[in-house]
């Protein structure tokens, strides 16, 4: 049967066998010329990896933070201790921490105002000989670090020697050297050589030795790599105030001692009148290495209101912890993130 050239080609064009459909695929792409934008910009930072993070922070459960250059480093911290103290009631004994424990305790659950929460912990001395109110186990050796923070207010107590904190050898020497500390008005490194190192007055209104201010306490602190070697250091911080501060400096002489426990609030001896001071702390923390995660209520590192946070895994470009806001008031809040240098890696703004 003949058919007229334009009936012809009318039949072809009718069943699509003159001219294709072209594909509105992209060769080598699983996208649409007409998928929608946003959605292939969603798909993109969907398997991306960012510096920033989002999704809000909730006490107590699991967050993580990413870093996808420079890294964090490939090991976190050692927690030691980690205690918020509202684990019991007005007047009980403390026994042990959240996290952690205690090697010594002698402290006293109280509702007196606490610096964060219903309670803080109190050590009320009877005694000269009354130390060690809260000893925490550090035990630092050749060449780490020690990273402790809390805050604290003594009131009352008249004359003699209020000893804040006393960091002891192990094993002793004489008395506890090597070690650190601070009471009487002063801050010193205690060599096995010497009785006091570097021994440094408290800066004029730094520290408030009985007046019942809240101060934020904060130790850094690096063991010489070797006894005699001078590359320790020791940083100690009340408030925004370095009120100890050396770099490069021999710590101990012999390199079978190590720095041993911490004792916090750790007595007063030989007051007038029997007149003992009264210690208070709150949200203890303390960690062997000083790689850390703290919530900040500024980006400001030297801010007195931040957190360090309780880490549960770390790895070169990703921190999970446990975010907890302690004395923290405002839902907007800044996390900062150390490396094992004590070098802030990363600053991200964060929200509960």
């Amino acid at each position: 049967m003949f058919f007229p050239l334009h009936i012809f080609l009318s039949l072809l064009l009718a069943t699509g066998l003159l001219f294709p459909a072209c594909s509105s695929q992209i060769p080598g792409s699983n996208l649409d010329e007409n998928q929608d934008e946003e959605q292939i910009q969603e798909n993109q930072d969907e398997n991306s990896f960012e510096d920033e993070e989002t999704g809000d922070l909730q006490e107590g459960i699991s967050f993580t933070t990413q870093r996808s250059e420079g890294g964090f480093g490939s090991q976190g911290p050692t927690l030691i201790v980690l205690d918020s103290f509202e684990q019991g009631s007005n007047g009980d004994p403390v026994v042990s921490p959240d996290v952690g424990a205690y090697g010594y305790a002698e402290a006293f659950y109280s509702s007196n105002a606490p610096k964060v929460g219903q309670l803080s912990a109190c050590s009320f001395p009877t005694s000269s000989d009354q130390y060690k109110v809260l000893e925490v186990e550090a035990n630092i050796e050749s060449g780490k670090w020690l990273y402790f923070s809390a805050w604290l207010r003594s009131t009352g107590g008249v004359g003699g020697q209020k000893k804040i904190f006393e960091l002891w050898g192990s094993p002793y020497t004489g008395n506890y050297a090597p070690g650190f500390g601070s009471a009487d008005g002063y801050s010193y490194i205690a060599r096995e050589d010497s009785s006091y190192f570097l021994q440094t007055y408290y800066p004029s209104g730094s520290v408030d030795q009985s007046g019942g201010t809240w101060q934020y306490w904060e130790i850094i602190a690096h063991m010489n790599s070797s006894g005699g070697v001078e590359d320790g250091s020791l940083k100690i911080s009340v408030d925004d105030i370095a009120i100890f501060q050396h770099e490069n400096i021999n710590v101990r002489r012999d390199t079978e001692r190590i720095w041993g426990s911490l004792y916090w609030m750790d007595g007063h001896t030989n007051p007038s009148d029997d007149e003992y001071v009264v210690y208070c702390t709150d949200e203890i923390y303390a960690s062997r290495g000083v790689q850390r995660v703290v919530l900040a209520a500024s980006s400001n590192p030297e801010d007195i209101r931040r957190v360090p946070q309780q880490i549960e895994s770390w790895s070169d470009q990703s921190i999970t912890y446990l975010p907890r806001r302690g004395a923290l008031e405002s839902d907007t809040v800044f996390e900062l993130v150390y490396d094992a240098s004590n070098t802030l890696v990363k600053t991200t703004e964060r929200h509960f």
